[in-house]
């Protein structure tokens, strides 16, 4: 059994999104843009990544260098990444 951790993947989920603007950004398209500068990893290359994390039977499969940035950084704080993570989304761009 493999569990797949997606990092930003380069899809319309951000343009589809319903958001009330907390974070700043009510227009979809300028959502849309700062969603796709983040999320390097095409949908084929994802899909690329899983099959064969899956055929080699791989416990856990990261998709994307953003995914395998988060693990280590939760691999090197355990217990206060959440804490972090959320500082880093207060600070204004």
């Amino acid at each position: 059994m493999s569990c797949v951790h997606p990092g930003g993947i380069r899809t319309s989920i951000a343009r589809a999104a319903r958001t009330d603007g907390a974070a700043g950004i009510s227009d979809a398209d300028e959502r849309d843009k700062q969603f796709q500068q983040l999320a390097r990893t095409t949908p084929e290359r994802a899909a690329e990544i899983i099959l064969k994390g899956t055929a080699r039977g791989k416990r856990r499969i990261l998709v994307g260098w953003d995914a395998w940035l988060i693990q280590q950084f939760i691999k090197l704080f355990p217990t206060s990444y959440h804490w972090v993570t959320a500082r880093m989304a207060e600070e204004p761009q």
